[in-house]
């Protein structure tokens, strides 16, 4: 045998054998489905993502995102009603592509493409592998998260880091002791409000709820602390917006009222197939309501709902501002499906089942996505 035939081999055995360990590795076909559902779900997110005309507020985005950085924070927080954080990434994406308009929809692109294994380890965390993967698939074929994944607002970047923000309360909440713990969850309790405001509703619960369950406090007083800026923003929010909602008679012509607000609630989180996947969801929670912890959350996503509702009256208000809980339904929607193929004893069956359930979800959300791709929507 020629020298560097041998050398090759040599070289490629250690390489056969990392690759058998890997095969062999009982989680192989967890991975592949995950990478399935990231590809696929990319895709969507991607596709012809230039074809729909930016929208009035894509079209703010743009304005505040050509300014400078100093002049974008201080306009943020003294004459708007939104954090910073969506903007500088927004700013950052059309430096780095050259001020190109379709720029400021790649933060939701990518934070939209992050979700899909964000509710994967969000499902793992609450459950087992089974629910992960089935939010993954749920994330990365829902339309609403595919709409808002190529929308040029904070809507996808705010459920990505409220996802994350999950995974470290449940950590929390279920004894994890690690002391960095509770310091990051308070930095990410605090970028939710940079990123959205109206993520104060239910990132507050979930502060109030580790000082009740947990007499933990630090999470209230850094998250404190950081969104200490923000004040202003409430300030300008309390003078130019309170009082002008359509539901509380004034009428701006802008925003839902209360009676929209809660028809169009289930369609935000989870577009034509609202009628299956809300009642799913209800069933996961029924299924699991000996889990203090997915319990809590829903009763989080119930009160965040209510206040949304509640605030129609008193501000101009939209479903899409608190997508961020979606992700709890999501899950519990999860959890369902996962209990109704937990009796399938072959775990290659049941990851066919998981692709085959959520591919069906995908058909049948396939209109909707299609005339999103064909059908102008908004006048250029």
């Amino acid at each position: 045998m020629d020298l560097p035939v041998l050398q090759m081999d040599l070289w490629m055995q250690p390489l056969q054998e990392r690759l058998m360990k890997i095969t062999e590795n009982p989680n192989f076909g967890n991975y592949i489905v995950l990478i399935f559902f990231i590809i696929t779900g990319s895709i969507l997110r991607v596709f012809n993502i230039g074809f729909q005309c930016l929208w009035t507020e894509e079209q703010y985005t743009l304005q505040m995102s050509r300014l400078p950085v100093s002049d974008l924070i201080s306009t943020s927080l003294t004459s708007d009603v939104n954090p910073p954080v969506f903007y500088l990434l927004s700013h950052l994406s059309m430096v780095l592509s050259g001020f190109i308009e379709i720029a400021v929809r790649y933060p939701s692109v990518i934070t939209g493409i992050l979700a899909i294994p964000a509710m994967y380890l969000l499902g793992k965390t609450t459950k087992d592998e089974i629910t992960g993967l089935f939010c993954a698939g749920l994330t990365a074929y829902l339309f609403p998260l595919v709409y808002y994944s190529q929308f040029g607002r904070a809507y996808a970047a705010s459920f990505l880091i409220f996802v994350v923000t999950l995974i470290l309360f449940i950590r929390i909440r279920r004894g994890d002791q690690q002391a960095h713990l509770p310091i990051f969850f308070g930095i990410l309790a605090a970028l939710n409000l940079w990123t959205h405001l109206y993520s104060i509703i239910p990132v507050s619960l979930l502060i109030i709820d580790l000082i009740i369950t947990k007499k933990e406090i630090k999470p209230a007083i850094i998250s404190g602390i950081l969104c200490l800026p923000l004040l202003s923003i409430f300030l300008s929010t309390l003078h130019s917006r309170i009082g002008v909602s359509p539901s509380s008679g004034t009428g701006s012509g802008f925003g839902m009222k209360l009676s929209e607000i809660l028809i169009i609630t289930p369609r935000e989180f989870f577009g034509s197939l609202f009628p299956y996947l809300t009642v799913i969801s209800f069933w996961g929670i029924y299924q699991e309501r000996k889990n203090r912890i997915l319990i809590e959350l829903a009763i989080i996503a119930l009160i965040t709902i209510i206040a949304g509702a509640i605030t129609s009256f008193y501000t101009p208000f939209f479903p899409r501002y608190y997508l961020q809980v979606s992700s709890i339904l999501i899950m519990s929607a999860s959890i369902a499906c996962a209990n109704l193929i937990e009796p399938i004893k072959s775990r290659n069956l049941k990851l066919m089942f998981i692709v085959g359930i959520t591919i069906l979800f995908l058909a049948m959300l396939s209109g909707g996505i299609t005339d999103h791709y064909f059908i102008q929507k908004y006048a250029c």
